[in-house]
């Protein structure tokens, strides 16, 4: 299979996994709420993308940090070879011109939000 080929498919079964949603664990809202009270996913949403707010970006680690359920569902994927710098950035081209949108679920209730996969969220 051509590096191409095996680009677009990490970069297919990322998106795959994104689309699906991320339920954000107790642990990652325990983070959370440990800076900002406990939070619906309104008020998470308008921190987020509140332009004041210093921690978006810690936030938004947390949020997207590949967990145990994301590593192995890529896994196999990743296993068929070796990945240079160069697919690196051929497979964070490729999710940047999806323009996902990926729903982010709340625990215990607390609601769900979606998020633009926006450049600066794919390279971190």
């Amino acid at each position: 299979m051509s590096d191409d080929s095996n680009n677009h498919n990490l970069a297919e079964k990322i998106a795959e996994f994104l689309e699906s949603g991320i339920p954000l664990s107790d642990e990652v809202m325990h983070a959370i709420d440990d800076s900002f009270s406990s939070l619906g996913a309104n008020e998470l949403f308008e921190l987020l993308y509140d332009p004041s707010n210093c921690e978006a970006d810690a936030i938004i680690e947390l949020i997207f940090y590949p967990d145990l359920s994301f590593q192995e569902k890529i896994e196999p994927v990743l296993m068929t070879r070796s990945y240079a710098l160069a697919d690196v950035e051929s497979i964070a081209r490729s999710l940047i011109l999806k323009n996902l949108r990926v729903p982010v679920i709340l625990p215990h209730d607390r609601g769900l939000m979606t998020i633009d996969l926006t450049e600066s969220i794919i390279r971190q």
